[in-house]
């Protein structure tokens, strides 16, 4: 018996995550979702319906109701005509499920979905095979697989391959706009303007800028640099993404920015005294760290975890143009990119 992909059961309980916190985590899965992915014709229906309210309220408080109302507005109202359809959507607002859950079964659904895209080209795959003679090289002949596997990629990736186009198109237009304007620095300043300089110009939209170093090189402390710098001088969002240190590591790395008296781990008894009693010195500390507590950085990851739970931390992100700083993902790699987010 062929095993089917699907789990009628997570695709209940992203309905029921949708219904009953809104909003909240509509954000958190909107990226993951859409029609294709659930199995069951009346789950389908439910959600378009769902998206259909998303896509015109804001923060819209959604019942049995709201969602058959939105069943009229896209001509399928006759759908609830049916006694165990309104059961069925009855059920699903029942279904019980917590609010961190949501996301995870999103993602099992989008993958089963993955899955039977994959299997649904593997039959063409079979049938473009059976026309090869054995006249076609071994690369020809691998291209086969590797065609529909590409592009089914480039579909999931969202970003269809272009035309070519030549290079000296509209080249006026472009340079008579790029005279217009006119900046001192092409990118986002870091705070190093000689590492800016022999970037380029700072960090430019849409780049990743990797730096390589053995452990222990000082990464990190250059990570929270430029985070300091950018959130705090330029007022610019700053996701620090770190899979190894902890947050208590970044605030000893942000105190050190201001003086440095915090070790890695711990403080001296003289370091606790000037820490803990209200001299000079004291309020002086204070001082230079109020920046730091009021710049908008976030420390967004801390210990190995899902990839979806990454995605989900960047996408509910308030702000849509932030600097993201990556560590940890590659061993000795520090990544940096400057990310505009689509909401």
């Amino acid at each position: 018996m062929r095993k089917v992909l699907a789990d009628p059961s997570a695709e209940r309980a992203v309905l029921s995550g949708l219904i009953t916190y809104g909003d909240q985590v509509y954000v958190d899965v909107a990226d993951l979702l859409s029609d294709d992915i659930f199995t069951v014709d009346s789950n389908q229906h439910i959600y378009l319906c769902i998206k259909n309210i998303f896509d015109k309220q804001t923060s819209p408080t959604l019942d049995i109701a709201s969602i058959m109302s939105s069943a009229q507005e896209l001509s399928i109202g006759h759908i609830f005509a049916h006694k165990e359809e309104v059961q069925h959507l009855k059920a699903i607002c029942d279904f019980p499920v917590d609010i961190k859950n949501v996301r995870k079964f999103a993602g099992k659904i989008k993958k089963l979905e993955i899955a039977r895209s994959i299997y649904g080209k593997m039959d063409h795959i079979k049938e473009s095979m059976l026309d090869v003679t054995g006249s076609e090289s071994v690369a020809s002949i691998l291209g086969i697989a590797e065609e529909q596997i590409y592009n089914l990629a480039e579909t999931l990736s969202g970003e269809p391959e272009s035309a070519p186009v030549s290079v000296s198109s509209n080249i006026e237009e472009y340079v008579e706009e790029l005279s217009k304007q006119v900046v001192d620095q092409i990118g986002i300043p870091t705070g190093f303007p000689v590492y800016d300089q022999a970037i380029g110009g700072g960090l430019r939209r849409g780049t990743i800028n990797v730096i390589a170093a053995r452990p222990k090189t000082g990464k990190t402390l250059l990570a929270d640099n430029m985070g300091y710098h950018i959130a705090n001088k330029l007022n610019i969002p700053v996701l620090n993404m770190d899979t190894e240190m902890s947050k208590e590591d970044h605030i000893h790395k942000d105190l050190e920015l201001q003086r440095r008296v915090v070790s890695a781990n711990a403080i001296t008894n003289k370091q606790r005294n000037i820490y803990s009693r209200p001299s000079i010195e004291h309020q002086q500390i204070q001082k230079r760290n109020r920046p730091i507590a009021n710049a908008t950085s976030n420390h967004g990851v801390n210990g190995r975890q899902n990839i979806n739970d990454i995605n989900s931390r960047e996408y509910k992100l308030k702000p849509t143009t932030f600097i993201k700083v990556s560590e940890g993902f590659i061993n000795n790699y520090l990544l940096i990119s400057f990310k505009t987010k689509s909401i």
